[in-house]
């Protein structure tokens, strides 16, 4: 089967022009499956370097904040525990979303099969970067 590179309308493995547009480029559907999987290996790649840069500035201000709290008053351990439960909480709702709500369900059989809202999910990012700005403002104050 050959794909034509000007409308993407299959045509037949022994066709000479396109049957739409008549164009007489064409490309295999092995090399459009080949250029295909290259641009989902490039989007993977360009996802995974996001989520590296998001997490270290992430954490990065979380130390930063703590370094300047921990000048401009003291930190017991009771704030601390409370700061790191903050920042576990937060940390888990923004990047491990669907774990956190799926772990109401560990003790269920098949809990493979359960889907979760978009709007469950979104609301609970949404907690989570609101724990994490409540975190650092109270860091910072």
């Amino acid at each position: 089967m050959k794909i034509c590179k000007n409308c993407n309308e299959p045509n037949e493995d022994n066709a000479v022009i396109c049957k739409n547009c008549l164009n007489k480029i064409f490309i295999t559907y092995e090399e459009e499956k080949i250029n295909s999987i290259n641009k989902m290996e490039k989007i993977d790649k360009k996802r995974k370097i996001n989520k590296i840069l998001f997490w270290s500035i992430y954490s990065f201000i979380f130390i930063i904040s703590i370094f300047v709290s921990c000048k401009n008053k003291s930190l017991d351990f009771s704030l601390s525990i409370y700061y790191l439960s903050l920042f576990s909480f937060s940390v888990l709702a923004i990047g491990f979303t669907e774990f956190l709500c799926k772990l109401k369900y560990i003790f269920v059989i098949d809990n493979d099969y359960i889907s979760i809202s978009e709007a469950y999910l979104y609301f609970m990012k949404f907690c989570g970067i609101v724990c994490y700005i409540a975190l650092i403002y109270s860091l910072l104050s």
